[in-house]
Parts: C-alpha cells; sequence; structure tokens
C-alpha cells in the first residue's frame, strides 16, 4: 500500500503528522509481518520492492519525512489507550516482569 503511494508521488505528512509510518523501515516492517504471519498459519502473498527501488520511488519526499522516526514509546501508548486487549497484555506483562524483577 504505502509502495503505491511512493510510487504516485503522493505525501506521507498525515502518516508521519500521526506517527504511524517509518519510511526507511518500510522494507524491514514487511518482512517482520510476513514472519508473524506466516508462524500463524498465513500464506502471505504480496512481493516487496528492493531497497534500491524504494530509495529511487521515495526521493521526491522531503528529509524530515524521508528520515522520520516512529515514537515507539508513543505509539505503544496510543495503542494501549486504543485497545483493552492489548491494554491487558501489557499489565500481564508488566506484571511479569515485576515477578521476575522481585524474585
Amino acid at each position: 500500500m504505502i509502495i503505491g503511494h511512493f510510487r504516485l508521488g503522493r505525501g506521507i505528512s498525515g502518516y508521519v503528522k500521526n506517527n504511524c509510518i517509518e519510511p526507511l523501515s518500510v522494507i524491514k516492517r514487511h518482512y517482520v509481518i510476513v514472519a508473524e504471519m506466516e508462524r500463524r498459519g498465513y500464506n502471505h502473498q504480496s512481493p516487496m520492492i528492493l531497497q534500491d527501488e524504494l530509495d529511487s520511488v521515495s526521493v521526491y519526499l522531503p528529509e524530515n519525512e524521508r528520515n522520520y522516526r516512529v515514537d515507539a514509546g508513543s505509539s505503544f501508548l496510543d495503542l494501549i489507550g486504543r485497545c483493552d486487549e492489548c491494554s491487558t497484555r501489557a499489565d500481564d506483562i508488566s506484571n511479569l516482569m515485576n515477578e521476575k524483577t522481585i524474585g
């Protein structure tokens, strides 16, 4: 999806403003998601472009957008604020970590 955006020369300022995309990590994230899909038994079918093509199709982006890094902490807080299940999982992990630290 985002590669198509780049190929059409569309802006990504909204994605950056909302802390949703890290353009330099698109390919890496793709393969992380592919591995998780396969672990869950899904059949992945969407090919990914090579880094050289990503670099060439995203060259039009302003440098601050092309080099944007997602604020993972802020993103995590947003996620657990939106999703009760995610919040519960985060609490469970936190409690487990505290037990290991104390015990």
